[in-house]
């Protein structure tokens, strides 16, 4: 199975496209995906390579990358764990550094 299918069991709220999942919010776009020079044939060390990249904006004024990061982990719980905090904490930075609430309630 393919690793963005299987993490799209751990994100309910990304759609999946068959290439990548994409999650949604007014203000940041999230979307995870397998690395643009991977090859078709994948190793079991590759299998589970994805990049998450974080784009901020609307649509009406663009969307900017702020955050890109490569992950590598073979367990698929880990690897979206491991996802799932990078996402908070640079939406959480992001938001401190536009002046913003804290995405948790500024709670550590």
């Amino acid at each position: 199975m393919d690793v963005l299918s299987e993490l799209s069991n751990f994100f309910p709220a990304a759609v999946y496209t068959g290439l990548k999942l994409v999650m949604l919010s007014p203000n940041h776009e999230v979307v995870i995906k397998r690395p643009e020079n991977e090859s078709e044939f994948q190793t079991e060390e590759s299998r589970n390579r994805v990049v998450v990249e974080i784009l901020s904006g609307s649509e009406d004024s663009g969307k900017k990358l702020v955050e890109t990061e490569l992950f590598q982990i073979r367990d698929v719980r880990m690897l979206a764990g491991e996802i799932e905090k990078y996402i908070q904490n640079a939406l959480d930075i992001s938001m401190k550094a536009k002046g913003g609430e804290s995405s948790d309630g500024g709670q550590p």
